[in-house]
């Protein structure tokens, strides 16, 4: 299929876990005068290892779920559906879901030119709940302190599904793990917006219950 640049979207939900964070030992000098932990220290998320058998970025992290979206469902049903199909959380637990905003990108293939709008969603669970794969896309589950993905995106992209590490890097922007001092911030926050979408590609479509162009190819 001949791709023309024209924008399909998606939806990945970030599954997150508050856990208390470590406190400086009291006989250390310094445990006095040093700054209050950030409050992003206590976050931990939730990474998908994606299934051997997947056609794409097989065995790849992964957010907690994602998926292309179909016409007929709205963004918010559409990251239920997902959540219930690869994680197995129940409806209860997803009521807490809370829309994180947009990511954009665009990149050129062997077809043409690929522009993904992801809408993006939290979900803040429980300690004691534990995902679990219903669908056979998701190898494994693993809680992973939001310090340690950092450092995993920046010394271990390679170990990522692409679009789920520019979602990671927002959450971490939204939550402020990654804030205005970082040398690199200006140009992060403009990267994760960074594909030019124009008016005419977002107009409504009769087909679309949410009233733009949908499409699932490689969004989830």
């Amino acid at each position: 299929m001949i791709k023309f640049g024209v924008p399909t979207h998606g939806v990945h939900i970030n599954g997150y876990v508050r856990l208390p964070a470590p406190s400086p030992p009291s006989s250390s000098p310094s445990s006095s005068t040093s700054a209050p932990p950030s409050p992003a220290s206590s976050l931990h998320i939730w990474v998908g290892i994606r299934s051997p058998s997947k056609a794409t970025y097989p065995g790849l992290r992964d957010v907690l779920a994602a998926g292309g979206q179909p016409s007929g469902l709205t963004f918010l049903e559409n990251a239920v559906k997902e959540a219930e199909e690869e994680a197995s959380i129940p409806r209860g637990l997803l009521q807490g879901l809370r829309p994180g905003g947009m990511i954009s990108y665009r990149y050129q293939t062997k077809h043409g030119l690929s522009t993904k709008l992801l809408n993006v969603f939290d979900l803040e669970l429980p300690p004691s709940f534990i995902p679990y794969n219903g669908d056979g896309e998701v190898e494994s589950f693993h809680l992973m302190p939001l310090s340690e993905a950092l450092h995993s995106l920046e010394h271990e992209l390679s170990l990522w599904k692409p679009n789920a590490a520019l979602t990671v890097l927002d959450f971490a922007v939204r939550h402020g793990a990654v804030d205005a001092d970082h040398e690199h911030y200006i140009e992060i926050c403009h990267l994760l917006r960074g594909a030019f979408i124009d008016k005419k590609m977002a107009e409504p479509s009769r087909e679309s219950k949410g009233g733009f162009y949908f499409g699932t190819e490689d969004a989830g």
